[in-house]
């Protein structure tokens, strides 16, 4: 969202994300770099957003990132809307949402209301 509000094209994308590495990913991306064509386009194999999940994401936060999903319940004092935009982000970094038929997903919404 960032790239499409700021204009920025896809050849400078990856180049302006490894302003936000520390210093491990940043030194991980330097020794690596020709290697991203790009930071993400459906479809290609080369995306910096794909290697960055793959090397840093581990087993144990994936496991927590899917409890939490299953775990979701709206707040007494949250808003609709609020919870709508924490079970998307929940059901998106539990990677479950294209396993999921889209009639389960509304019934996890649901019962977490």
């Amino acid at each position: 969202m960032t790239c499409l509000t700021n204009n920025w094209q896809a050849n400078r994308q990856k180049d302006i994300a490894k302003n936000f590495l520390d210093r491990s990913a940043f030194q991980w991306f330097d020794k690596n770099y020709a290697v991203f064509g790009q930071w993400y386009q459906n479809g290609v194999n080369n995306n910096l957003r794909d290697a960055l999940i793959t090397k840093y994401i581990t087993i144990a936060m994936k496991n927590k990132w899917q409890i939490e999903y299953h775990n979701i319940c709206q707040g007494s004092t949250e808003t609709v809307d609020a919870y709508t935009a924490r079970f998307r982000k929940a059901i998106s970094k539990a990677k479950i949402g294209n396993l999921l038929p889209a009639q389960m997903q509304v019934m996890d919404f649901v019962a977490g209301l």
